[in-house]
Formats: structure tokens, C-alpha cells, sequence
């Protein structure tokens, strides 16, 4: 009878569906090793039903760990997307504006043209020149082209 009572417990177990993955692999695993304890118990000295418990909800808080890591992680993730995202805007408020920028120990002048994001950084480019915000050793006035007066 205690059999059908644990196999019972392993189908049923959890309210939610388990993502595929290591997090569901886990809880079967961990799930393997309480009914294998539960199958090769002494009959003379079952496990107490505070043990059981005990178990039950260390997988639940494993679980409930799991979750909250990888939503931590998505937050986490969301906010870097987010304050790259105001990055780039912000970088795109100096185009036409002059600027300068250091590469090594050579200067660089400018005129700010566009804007991009790769290898995860901002990058601008001016004329042929294309180089990380970073860099950026001034920012001025926006440029005007040659005017008659």
C-alpha cells in the first residue's frame, strides 16, 4: 500500500507544469531518490511522516529557488536591454554635433553622423571613422556648414 501511496505522490506532485530543462530534471531526480527511500524502507521503521514532509518541501523550496533565479535573471536581463537602450538614445542625441575622441595616443575630431550598436557597446561614426562613446573626449555645438553672411 505505501508503493501505491508514493506513486501517487510523484504523479501528482506540484501544481504547476515543470519547464523542460535542468530545473525539471532536478525535481525528477530528486523525486527518484524519495520514492527509491520510500520503496526501501525498513517495514519495521517507516519513515516518520515529519521526514516525508521535510523532503517534500526541500523540493519545493529548490524549486521555488530555481524560479525565482531564472526570473532574477530575465529582470536582470531586461534591465541591461533597457539601460543599453537609453544608451544608444542618448548617443544619438549628439549626431551632427562636433566631437572628439582618443584612440591610443592619437585625437580625433569630428563630426558625429550616426549612431550603432554592436559587440555589445555604442559605437559613432564620423566620416570613415568609427569608434566607441566611450572614447569620446568632447562633444560641441551642432556643426553648420560654410554660410554667407
Amino acid at each position: 500500500m505505501l508503493y501505491g501511496i508514493a506513486g501517487n505522490a510523484s504523479s501528482s506532485f506540484g501544481s504547476r507544469e515543470a519547464a523542460p530543462g535542468p530545473q525539471s530534471e532536478l525535481q525528477e531526480q530528486f523525486m527518484q531518490i524519495m520514492l527509491a527511500q520510500l520503496r526501501h524502507q525498513d517495514p519495521m521503521e517507516p519513515m516518520k511522516e515529519q521526514e516525508f514532509f521535510a523532503q517534500l518541501a526541500q523540493c519545493a523550496v529548490v524549486s521555488e529557488v530555481q524560479t525565482l533565479n531564472r526570473d532574477l535573471t530575465r529582470a536582470v536581463s531586461a534591465l541591461l536591454y533597457g539601460l543599453e537602450s537609453q544608451r544608444l538614445m542618448g548617443a544619438a542625441s549628439i549626431i551632427g554635433r562636433h566631437c572628439e575622441w582618443q584612440e591610443g595616443a592619437c585625437l580625433y575630431e569630428g563630426t558625429v553622423e550616426a549612431v550603432m550598436y554592436k559587440d555589445c557597446r555604442v559605437f559613432l561614426r564620423s566620416g570613415e571613422w568609427e569608434f566607441p562613446v566611450e572614447h569620446l573626449t568632447f562633444v560641441g555645438g551642432v556643426e553648420h556648414g560654410d554660410t554667407d553672411s
